[in-house]
């Protein structure tokens, strides 16, 4: 009953029912740890991730990082935004879109690469991964 106001640890549970109740053995009455909500909730142990080395690249436009914004409301028949950043220069490209298909993306980045002929050689990999929006629209 005192554990539900805030969850606090047992030990401040503890003191908050020893300034306001006695009784005996009351340290075996104290259960805060069958809390179903801090159970639930409970961090059992912090994961340290491994320093993970990502080498530089040795040219620009080499490894160019991509991410697609959107839907946003539209403009000019946009509703998306291609995001591009060289890691090399930390060079930022946006790109407005009216879609997400591949041939989209695929015209937009190509568009970039021949008008700045930023993008000489062919870069050694591209994945693509579409994945759930993170912000729901009204």
């Amino acid at each position: 009953m005192v554990h539900g106001l805030s969850h606090p640890n047992k030990r401040v549970t503890s003191n908050l029912i020893h300034r306001c109740f006695v009784w005996p053995f009351i340290k075996k009455g104290i259960r805060t740890k069958t809390c179903l909500q801090c159970q639930l909730n409970k961090v059992g142990g912090h994961n340290k991730t491994q320093d993970t080395h990502i080498s530089v690249p040795d040219e620009r436009f080499r490894h160019i990082h991509l991410d697609i914004v959107g839907p946003l409301r539209p403009s000019r028949g946009k509703s998306y935004m291609l995001t591009m950043i060289d890691r090399f220069t930390s060079w930022p490209e946006a790109i407005p879109l009216e879609n997400v298909a591949a041939d989209t993306i695929a015209a937009a980045f190509i568009n970039i690469g021949s008008a700045d002929s930023a993008v000489r050689k062919p870069l050694p990999q591209i994945r693509v991964r579409n994945s759930k929006p993170s912000c729901s629209q009204p």
